[in-house]
């Protein structure tokens, strides 16, 4: 998983097939540090380009609240990604959301 979170900045299309498994990897794997990095491999897919962002937003979404909000913190970091790629998408589908 560290390393699919290292490439995914560069190697989009290597994550786009991924996406349903990071995000089952998210809500039940019992590693922090693997669900750490698949939320990171998120964050860094949600860099490269508009398509990547609008396909991470929803699990990322999802990161902030799983495990009682023990990986809000890199969640966030990867919605800052997707409110760069798409910013005035982020502004309004970020502006009424709860968690923000």
């Amino acid at each position: 998983m560290h390393a699919l979170a290292n490439i995914a900045g560069v190697a989009p299309r290597a994550v786009k097939p991924l996406l349903k498994q990071l995000r089952q990897k998210i809500q039940s794997d019992p590693s922090v540090i693997v669900r750490d990095h698949a939320i990171k491999a998120l964050g860094n897919y949600a860099k490269t380009g508009r398509p990547a962002a609008q396909a991470a937003y929803p699990i990322l979404i999802e990161a902030l609240t799983v495990w009682k909000g023990k990986h809000a913190a890199l969640a966030l970091q990867g919605l800052a990604n997707v409110m760069t790629a798409l910013p005035a998408w982020s502004e309004k589908n970020f502006k009424d959301h709860p968690a923000f």
